[in-house]
């Protein structure tokens, strides 16, 4: 099934306005994502099949099993759809990154100039990351409106109201989907300026920055744990309520798990990217003091120092990243033969 159309963003890539969430564009293609989940599960619970299902469902063992693959097939379709948008996000990050490596490399004239190259491509790369991400979130609201449904329909309406909770907004699955990109936004707020303020200020703001990159991945990370964690304990349940061998939902698992890892590869090329761009400023971060004072700060700073010879070293031919290695996404086997 195609993936839902999402609204208009904002023009240009441009920020979101302030104290509006991603998930807060999503309410626009509500009807239009409840209505191409509906498509999907007419597609797997076709005639008299859909009427039959809850009272065969109880009684005989070849229903419960047939029941159990129609719902991994009504599974996989919306998940494929996750998958999907999830697919793009390394190639499109990998784009990013070489864009920021290019944009600080090429204008490092002076340590001014170098920083306000590295904070506008922070921001371009904030920005390139929200409309790569926008399919996600559609994805996952498509996947908030399937799963309940499938449920539903073949007569689990105690799991699929804690899917609808799972998969929704806030705690759900598509609330922590948009506080990734809240997270990584706050990585531009922080260089924001950096290029005007003295050395030591300039350096303290990099120290923040390396901190919101590590709060971003650890958010992506949390995700893409929920991501498999509840969507397991989705298709366990139903095995369990079915009686039927946790098996028939294999191909939900191992598409929801390449989603992830789809997500985590994405975020892990972006957040390499910005910390190679800061190190080709030629400004060191702000070391943080330790209880040991000046003797100890001062082989700190050296350390740092050390650290950043060798990543000039490594970049000194001025070949981007991806002419050193390269990478290649990891594709779900189930997906060569898609199923309906």
């Amino acid at each position: 099934p195609a993936a839902p159309q999402p609204p208009p963003a904002p023009a240009n890539g441009a920020a979101l306005p302030a104290g509006v969430a991603d998930s807060q564009f999503l309410v626009e293609a509500d009807a239009e994502i409840t209505r191409a989940a509906q498509q999907i599960l007419d597609k797997q619970f076709p005639g008299i099949f859909r009427d039959a299902m809850k009272e065969f469902a109880d009684t005989a063992n070849s229903a419960k099993e047939a029941t159990a693959k129609v719902l991994d097939s009504a599974f996989n379709s919306t998940l494929t759809v996750v998958y999907d948008a999830a697919a793009m996000i390394p190639g499109k990050c990998m784009h990013i990154r070489e864009a920021i490596f290019a944009k600080v490399n090429t204008s490092a004239a002076t340590t001014h100039e170098a920083l306000r190259s590295f904070e506008s491509g922070v921001d371009g790369a904030v920005n390139a990351f929200g409309d790569a991400w926008q399919p996600v979130l559609f994805s996952l609201q498509a996947l908030h409106a399937a799963v309940p449904s499938a449920l539903r329909t073949a007569g689990l309406d105690e799991l699929a109201a804690s899917a609808d909770a799972s998969l929704g907004s806030g705690d759900g699955l598509l609330g922590r989907a948009s506080s990734v990109t809240d997270k990584l936004r706050n990585v531009s707020a922080t260089v924001k300026g950096i290029a005007e303020e003295p050395l030591e200020v300039a350096q303290e703001k990099l120290k923040a920055a390396e901190v919101e990159v590590q709060s971003f991945l650890d958010k992506a990370d949390s995700f893409a744990e929920h991501f498999i964690e509840r969507i397991g304990n989705f298709t366990d349940s139903a095995s369990e309520k079915l009686d039927v061998p946790g098996g028939l939902f294999s191909a939900s698992q191992q598409t929801t798990a390449s989603a992830a890892e789809e997500v985590l590869d994405g975020v892990r090329e972006l957040a390499e990217g910005i910390s190679e761009a800061e190190a080709l400023t030629g400004v060191m971060p702000q070391p943080s003091q330790s209880p040991g004072g000046g003797a100890a700060a001062g082989r700190a700073s050296l350390g740092a120092l050390a650290a950043a010879l060798l990543v000039a070293a490594a970049l000194c031919d001025v070949k981007s990243p991806f002419e050193r290695r390269g990478r290649a996404p990891v594709r779900p086997a189930a997906h060569r033969g898609r199923p309906g």
